[in-house]
């Protein structure tokens, strides 16, 4: 009897018994917090395992070298890629899809899948979408360029010849971040599934002012165009915000922005894209894809549709953070936030 009782205590069955009881018990008078901590990322790994992963992707233009630190901005390409393993992941398992206007080079390409072997990074050359040029060689800035031409067809591109690159068109929601902005704070919810759920078309982290003579013209320009094809502006309320100020010197940091590329695809809007190309404006008088950007979303985009970013930190170059917002509540809507920030030399 005792030979018997030895073996079955040492029969590894009976432990694994011991061992269930004992769990099991420790579970049931555990406490209901601690059971929702189990249930929130059971949750949360079941959000992820069946998310689309054609439903977004990151888009980033990389300036060369990507290994320099250019003018000692406090972020730049290797913070920026540091930020998105820290802070994109796990909740935005996304493409990042590192754009450059020409081929790669293949250490390039090895080196950085390296350093950052955590993201789904794809490489790709937008070189013939990124070179269109303009439709005349005269420019109306020609004697004092406002800017360099390389940074102008960069505002041609952002606004336009991006929607030309076959390997964007498979992604319902493209985010524009520089590869000099860096996100500061965990992003713990998916931001292209709340687009999709919440039917928003456009999201922005800051809004900022640009100086007069970056946008000389462009707010009569946009007048013209409304009238001349007999258009009812789609965000009156800000519409009506804008004019009462003095000059429209307000734009959305496009530096980081999520864009619904069926919304943005739109046949309105694409004829009001195609117009400002074949127009040469971006050329002539530099006017950049910010403030045209806080244009398209008066005259297409209803306030409804726009969603200001709130639970994260985020910083571009050497600008000053942008926040956690200090109002996140489900009244704080898109007119809210620009009205607060009208009459602010910086806004956020």
């Amino acid at each position: 009897l005792t030979h018997y009782m030895y073996t079955s205590l040492m029969n590894s069955n009976f432990w694994c018994c011991v061992f269930v009881f004992v769990f099991s018990t420790y579970t049931y008078s555990m406490t209901g917090a601690d059971l929702s901590f189990f249930k929130s990322d059971k949750q949360r790994q079941a959000k992820i395992q069946s998310r689309n992963p054609a439903l977004g992707a990151i888009m980033m233009m990389v300036m060369q070298p990507w290994t320099v630190i250019r003018n000692s901005r406090f972020c730049h390409f290797n913070t920026s890629m540091d930020s998105l393993v820290k802070y994109w992941l796990p909740w935005n398992d996304y493409p990042v899809i590192l754009m450059l206007e020409k081929p790669w080079d293949e250490k390039d390409k090895h080196e950085i899948l390296r350093l950052w072997p955590k993201l789904k990074i794809h490489f790709i050359n937008v070189e013939p979408q990124f070179f269109i040029p303009p439709t005349t060689s005269t420019f109306e800035d020609a004697k004092y360029p406002l800017s360099g031409d390389d940074y102008k067809r960069m505002i041609a591109f952002t606004f336009h010849g991006f929607t030309h690159v076959p390997y964007l068109k498979r992604y319902r929601y493209l985010m524009r971040m520089d590869d000099d902005s860096c996100i500061l704070n965990p992003i713990q919810f998916d931001i292209f599934q709340r687009m999709q759920q919440q039917n928003y078309t456009y999201a922005y982290k800051q809004i900022f002012r640009d100086p007069e003579w970056a946008v000389k013209g462009l707010n009569d320009f946009a007048e013209d165009y409304m009238n001349s094809h007999k258009l009812q502006w789609k965000n009156p309320q800000l519409r009506a915000l804008v004019k009462s100020i003095k000059e429209n010197l307000y734009s959305f940091s496009t530096n980081f922005e999520v864009l619904d590329m069926k919304a943005y695809r739109s046949k309105e809007n694409m004829k009001f894209v195609h117009h400002m190309i074949e127009s040469n404006k971006i050329y002539h008088r530099r006017w950049g894809d910010a403030p045209i950007r806080f244009l398209q979303i008066q005259m297409f985009y209803s306030n409804a549709e726009v969603l200001k970013i709130c639970e994260f930190g985020y910083q571009h170059s050497i600008w000053a953070p942008s926040p956690i917002c200090v109002n996140t509540s489900k009244e704080w809507t898109f007119f809210d936030h620009v009205k607060s920030q009208f009459g602010n030399p910086y806004m956020d």
